[in-house]
């Protein structure tokens, strides 16, 4: 998880709501979100253009095109405009473009992506094994 709320009240929080389970790691500030994507696709070796970033604002969409990374705007609070098949209202249609993404082949390589993609996180959008 990537956010600009604080590491410690982060870490709280998601702790208070029972998600740690789900997570490879929470990442907050006072580190930038591009900082700690950078953080994180260095921690799971993986490059920018096999992780997908899942996010809500402008600094969610600014970290990804920092980086290169794929970048889905979720749009129900309206603070990004998204049109097209990488912008939703909500994460309902999350798992089935995931799935299609997955299957494309990546830029310059005949392989598609590997099955374990998503599940060791690629940042957001799986359950990880790990507590912390």
């Amino acid at each position: 998880m990537n956010s600009a709320t604080p590491h410690s009240d982060l870490l709280a929080i998601v702790r208070g709501r029972g998600l740690l389970a789900w997570l490879d790691g929470v990442l907050g500030g006072p580190a930038s979100k591009t900082a700690n994507l950078r953080a994180a696709l260095a921690a799971e070796g993986v490059a920018p253009r096999q992780a997908l970033m899942v996010g809500d604002g402008p600094d969610d969409l600014e970290a990804a095109r920092a980086l290169g990374t794929l970048f889905v705007a979720i749009t129900a609070e309206n603070r990004l405009a998204g049109k097209g098949p990488f912008a939703m209202r909500d994460l309902a249609r999350l798992p089935a473009l995931v799935d299609r993404i997955r299957a494309r082949p990546l830029r310059g390589r005949k392989a598609s992506v590997p099955a374990s993609r998503s599940a060791r996180g690629n940042l957001i959008l799986a359950r990880s094994r790990k507590s912390h």
